[in-house]
């Protein structure tokens, strides 16, 4: 009888120290950068959904970009504002789980000014 519960135990404790690993995984905060990029501006206020190079997105934010094809959240509608289609910039983004990646820094390429 002791070494059923022994076992048990060592089951139960196998499994929760792999759901404490899956669940920190999980809460991880990814980041990543791509430089030298042309950004695709959406603006989704007032919508549901957006298409994007024949793509339908679903409209969860009011501002996103789209670098080589990944969807990123812009948040700060004043950094929504100065952003130009038509410049290339060096973007850093974060996201953990699976949330949308949101805008950490933006900032044009080439410039050694501080980021946005």
């Amino acid at each position: 009888m002791k070494a059923r519960q022994l076992i048990k135990y060592f089951l139960y404790s196998i499994v929760t120290v792999g759901l404490l690993i899956a669940l920190g995984f999980y809460s991880l905060i990814h980041s990543n950068t791509i430089e030298n990029t042309n950004v695709v501006k959406i603006d989704c206020t007032g919508q549901d959904y957006a298409t994007v190079a024949g793509k339908q997105i679903k409209c969860d934010h009011q501002y996103y970009l789209f670098l080589d094809g990944i969807k990123v959240s812009v948040k700060n509608e004043n950094i929504w504002n100065i952003i130009d289609k038509n410049q290339e910039y060096n973007v850093t983004y974060e996201w953990y789980g699976f949330k949308t990646p949101a805008l950490k820094y933006i900032k044009l390429a080439g410039d050694s000014a501080n980021p946005h």
